[in-house]
């Protein structure tokens, strides 16, 4: 206060302290604690008297300032204030209290025990700040301060105290600047509250202004939406109509009728469990479906692309008009989107959408749809036939061309045979003639010597003699009956036609026929043809270096009722797509022109009509393995043999 008596503020330099916070809400105390932290001081938190007389007996030195709740169990705030100054160690200790005034007796009370100061809530942070600073830069009381009985009127009571007249009037003075800023609040308050009425009258009548637009609007609409042909309608939250137009009375409905109901009288029996979002939604769950293969529901709540569209549904009519239960089934084309209270959706208000009937429509679609069928109809039994037809003309092709192949080949191999047989001739008499020659000078000489060159000689003619009597027997016609073959000389003579081939590509040829091998049913020149076949065959794959020791195996076996003889070799082999179509008529794994893919479909032929049959196993890189299989008996007794059982 100045020489004048009036009161000035005095600027006090900022000072840190360290201050112990009694709080018993967690909340309020962390949130006084940071706040003092922020400004600088130290702080330390009690969450009632009893933790806090705990923390100041054993603190030293003591905190510079108690900041103290009212309110609080067991010890509140005025039995700590209490406490603090009946002991000596501690009387000295500023104390200030926060308080609500919800009971003025706190305030005689506080004054009582010896606070220094109060705050009241609520309160600024800056003046709760401004506080705690303010107490920290006071000079503390002396604890010989009298005190001074006196009565404090509050609200129609009274409250006696001994205070410190210096205390109190700090009270008062913090009493008149927290009422100056309540006031402050209380007329910025006022004036935004005028403010905030004046805009509210604006916006009232801008939204009554807005509501008869709108109801004129509305009334236009109705009129509009009543005369178009599709049934409009508007469903709540829970499904049920709302609005309906006059377009629903094509399925015997006045508007009134539906009002109410839910959406599912209007359905058929069964389609609600089709179209009903309640339904269908839980068997989607956890399904990401786009918006392409989102589901289609009447009682729709989304909007834009993912809005439905195109859902057909059955109609049910009312079944108390027989008008409209005379016409037949209906069906509807429904569009629906959920709407809201604002653009951000956060309010539902329920689903609008229209009823289209496309009944005539759908029965000119199945009538399309029958015709479509009956003419797919008619073209895939045209296609099969065509294709039967198509099938069985390649299949004639095929033959004609197999046939005319055959009949070349055969042509080939008489043509062969003649010149065979031809040559043969020739070359027999000159051969016996030399034979003569060598064997009678051999007779007649006694040069040991020369008598062993003779031998070699005679030896090389009888081996030549025999090729040309091969020949011969190769270029000879075929039996058409079945004849007893010695498969062991058949397979010597025809080895001897490609020995020497064999011999030059470096291809070794093992032959295992047991001795006493039985002989089987067919023809010579056939098996010969078989044999030669599957040589040339062998000799093709095991050259080029297929391996490094190529050897063509030939292995008769004797199984009783049935006789083997197996031709294998250590080539290359076959993979198992072309493995299963080696005997077919065509097909070669040689290169172009270097054969027909006629050898093995023939060779098939040739054991089948013997009575056997031919198989091949192979695998890539592991050769070839051909089994001619022939029964011991003659076929065509075993097939008499048969028909005479049946």
């Amino acid at each position: 206060m100045n020489a004048s008596g009036r009161l000035h503020r005095v600027s006090v330099a900022a000072r840190r302290g360290s201050i112990l916070v009694v709080e018993d809400s967690p909340v309020q105390a962390e949130l006084a604690r940071r706040l003092l932290i922020q400004a600088g001081h130290q702080v330390e938190v009690a969450g009632d008297g009893e933790e806090a007389m705990a923390l100041l007996r054993g603190a030293r030195p003591l905190p510079d300032l108690l900041l103290s709740d009212v309110r609080m169990p067991r010890m509140d705030g005025i039995e700590l204030c209490n406490a603090i100054r009946a002991n000596p160690q501690t009387r000295a200790l500023k104390v200030i209290l926060v308080t609500a005034l919800a009971d003025p007796g706190d305030l005689a009370r506080g004054l009582e025990a010896g606070a220094d100061n109060y705050i009241i809530k609520p309160y600024q942070d800056a003046y709760l700040l401004a506080k705690v600073q303010e107490e920290l830069a006071d000079e503390p009381d002396q604890p010989e301060q009298p005190r001074v009985p006196m009565v404090i009127s509050f609200g129609g009571h009274e409250y006696r105290a001994d205070v410190v007249p210096g205390r109190l009037v700090k009270l008062l003075i913090s009493t008149y600047d927290t009422a100056l800023q309540q006031n402050k609040e209380l007329l910025q308050a006022q004036i935004e509250l005028k403010a905030a009425n004046q805009s509210l009258e604006h916006k009232i009548k801008a939204l009554e202004q807005s509501q008869n637009a709108l109801q004129e609007s509305d009334s236009r609409l109705r009129s509009l939406v009543n005369v178009t042909p599709e049934i409009v309608f508007k469903l709540d939250a829970e499904g049920r109509f709302t609005y309906l137009n006059d377009a629903v009375r094509m399925l015997g409905y006045a508007e009134t009728d539906l009002l109410g109901r839910h959406f599912s009288v209007l359905l058929d029996e069964g389609e609600i469990e089709q179209v009903s979002r309640s339904r269908v939604l839980p068997r989607y769950a956890g399904e990401v479906t786009g918006d392409e293969q989102a589901p289609k529901l009447f009682d729709e709540r989304r909007t834009g692309l993912r809005s439905t569209r195109g859902l057909v549904v059955a109609l049910r009519r009312n079944p108390g008009d027989r008008g409209a239960g005379s016409q037949g089934m209906r069906y509807g084309e429904v569009c629906s989107a959920g709407f809201y209270q604002d653009q951000e959706q956060q309010e539902l208000l329920g689903t609008i959408g229209t009823i289209t009937d496309i009944t005539q429509r759908r029965e000119m679609e199945r009538e399309l749809e029958l015709l479509n069928q009956n003419l797919e109809n008619l073209v895939d039994a045209r296609t099969r036939e065509l294709y039967i037809a198509n099938q069985n003309m390649e299949k004639m092709l095929k033959e004609l061309n197999y046939t005319q192949l055959q009949v070349i080949q055969s042509e080939k191999m008489a043509a062969l045979g003649t010149l065979m047989g031809g040559v043969a001739h020739e070359l027999n008499n000159p051969l016996m003639g030399t034979l003569n020659y060598v064997q009678h000078v051999h007779d007649h000489i006694d040069d040991e010597g020369l008598r062993g060159y003779l031998l070699k000689a005679e030896a090389n003619v009888k081996r030549a003699g025999n090729i040309v009597q091969n020949m011969l027997s190769f270029s000879r016609s075929p039996d058409k009956e079945l004849e007893r073959v010695d498969l062991a000389e058949v397979v010597a003579s025809t080895l001897e036609l490609v020995e020497a081939e064999f011999r030059h590509r470096d291809i070794r040829v093992e032959v295992e026929m047991p001795e006493g091998f039985p002989p089987v049913w067919g023809r010579r020149t056939g098996f010969q043809q078989v044999l030669l076949n599957l040589m040339t065959n062998a000799r093709d794959a095991l050259e080029g270096g297929a391996t490094a020791e190529p050897v063509l195996h030939i292995e008769g076996l004797d199984q009783g009722e049935r006789i083997l003889l197996v031709a294998s070799d250590n080539g290359h082999g076959l993979e198992h797509s072309k493995l299963m179509r080696i005997f077919d008529p065509f097909f070669t794994t040689k290169a172009p022109g270097k054969g027909t893919g006629l050898g093995l479909s023939v060779s098939a032929n040739l054991i089948a009509s013997f009575g056997g049959n031919i198989s091949c196993e192979s695998a890539p890189g592991e050769g070839a393995r051909f089994i001619i299989e022939l029964p011991r008996e003659n076929p065509a007794t075993i097939k008499n043999e048969r028909h005479h059982e049946e």
